[in-house]
């Protein structure tokens, strides 16, 4: 959720000649609409049964030699739990505030769980969300120059 998942995954990617994948890119291109046209087509629940059937593909085909940007609900659908037992799975902790200021500055339309939503609605997601993927997380990453070690590590490795 505005997080900067994409934009950090694809230098990653890049730094460490990896290949990247954005789970969201991949579902509007399976489903031949865009992210906010398959929830109000299919639903949420149908929508996080496709993202996790593109989450598994992914696992299976790339195992550890890829990076994947998953979508900011992915963490909160059950059957992925098996899958980030996997793989590693870095969390990039952003700040509700920097949040909120990227959100302001993007098409919310992308984003059809974010419509008419109000503010203590929106930090409450954000707080549950939060919670879920620190306890999934091999890593945390608080900033992005966290995220600069991060990429250090997975030099290393």
């Amino acid at each position: 959720m505005a997080a900067g998942k994409s934009h950090l995954g694809l230098q990653c990617s890049k730094k460490h000649n990896r290949s990247f994948f954005d789970t969201d890119e991949l579902i509007e291109s399976y489903c031949g609409q865009s992210i906010k046209e398959v929830f109000s087509r299919v639903g949420e629940r149908v929508f996080r049964e496709i993202e996790h059937k593109i989450l598994k593909s992914l696992i299976v085909s790339c195992p550890g030699n890829a990076i994947i940007a998953a979508g900011g609900g992915v963490g909160t659908y059950e059957k992925n739990s098996s899958l980030f037992k996997k793989v590693n799975v870095g969390f990039l902790d952003t700040d509700l505030e920097v949040i909120k200021s990227r959100l302001n500055s993007c098409e919310h339309g992308k984003r059809p769980l974010l419509e008419n939503i109000s503010s203590s609605q929106l930090k409450l997601l954000f707080n549950n969300r939060r919670k879920i993927y620190i306890a999934m997380a091999d890593y945390v990453i608080k900033s992005e120059d966290d995220f600069k070690v991060l990429i250090c590590r997975l030099k290393e490795e």
